[in-house]
């Protein structure tokens, strides 16, 4: 694989390649009744992966316990190019939580889980999403990590104040719409404690800033890093694509920066596939 350089990107191209990244998260929706009439709550994001034969969604484990037990749970599964409407759900009955880790405190962590599809939740959702393979990469990503100063990250979730009702078509009465963002970002700092890691990346508000004034919804939404090169003769191109991160907390606006804390890549690729791996042959 040819080595990630330092490259000059033009906007589209980051554009475009954020945007491939959509077909990996999803978020949560929390069903109710409104005044007689049916609801759905935004719940948190989810990055779906396999781990060898098993399928999941890999989130924070503070959005998990937020789900209820049994019962219909909406899945939001954002699309790269149009807004489609759907009702997908999925049968909590059905889907097993398996808990990586769960601290006493919310900002520290850790706070990782996954939530274990049955093989016919996730062919139904295979018909409009992808599932990154985590196993396939282990070995590599574990023995030789790369530098949070390589490459863009992005992170990917859904924003809960831009949801919304939209007027009621397509046979359905009741219409509400999720947005997500896949938004460009930066690592700031980087720390392993009791054999979880951990990477803050940061927001800036300041005036080009058009992401949401509040995270919330994005916890569980996976961080990306994306390495580049530069080829002569066609531009730049993206080499590799590295689910490197599960968000879980928001500080507090601190100036112009808001600081987002998520699990790294040596939680992701280590004590999660063990956890499913252990799993597997119980």
């Amino acid at each position: 694989m040819a080595e990630p350089q330092t490259v000059s990107v033009p906007s589209q191209f980051l554009d475009e390649a954020g945007r491939e990244l959509v077909d990996y998260f999803v978020g949560f929706c929390v069903l109710s009744d409104s005044d007689g009439e049916p609801d759905a709550q935004l719940a948190g994001s989810g990055t779906l992966v396999t781990i060898d034969k098993t399928y999941a969604i890999l989130t924070a484990d503070h959005v998990i316990q937020c789900l209820p037990s049994a019962g219909d749970v909406g899945l939001v599964l954002p699309r790269q190019s149009v807004e489609q409407l759907y009702r997908m759900m999925i049968r909590m009955e059905f889907v097993r939580r398996v808990r990586v880790g769960r601290g006493a405190d919310k900002s520290k962590g850790p706070d990782l889980a996954l939530l274990v599809l049955p093989l016919s939740d996730a062919a139904n959702i295979q018909a409009f999403k992808s599932f990154c393979n985590l196993s396939r990469r282990r070995d590599h990503v574990l023995a030789q990590p790369q530098s949070t100063d390589t490459g863009v990250w992005y992170l990917c979730g859904m924003a809960h104040e831009w949801t919304a009702y939209s007027e009621p078509y397509g046979g359905y009465g009741r219409v509400k719409r999720f947005r997500g963002l896949y938004a460009l970002t930066k690592v700031i700092s980087e720390w392993q404690i009791e054999g979880f890691d951990y990477l803050e990346v940061g927001a800036r508000y300041d005036a080009n800033y058009q992401g949401p004034q509040s995270f919330q919804g994005f916890s569980g939404g996976g961080l990306w890093q994306l390495l580049i090169v530069q080829d002569h003769a066609s531009g730049p191109r993206i080499v590799d694509r590295i689910l490197s991160g599960v968000a879980f907390y928001q500080s507090a606006l601190e100036g112009e920066i808001r600081r987002l804390t998520c699990h790294g890549r040596r939680s992701i690729y280590g004590p999660t596939i063990d956890i499913i791996r252990e799993i597997s042959v119980s």
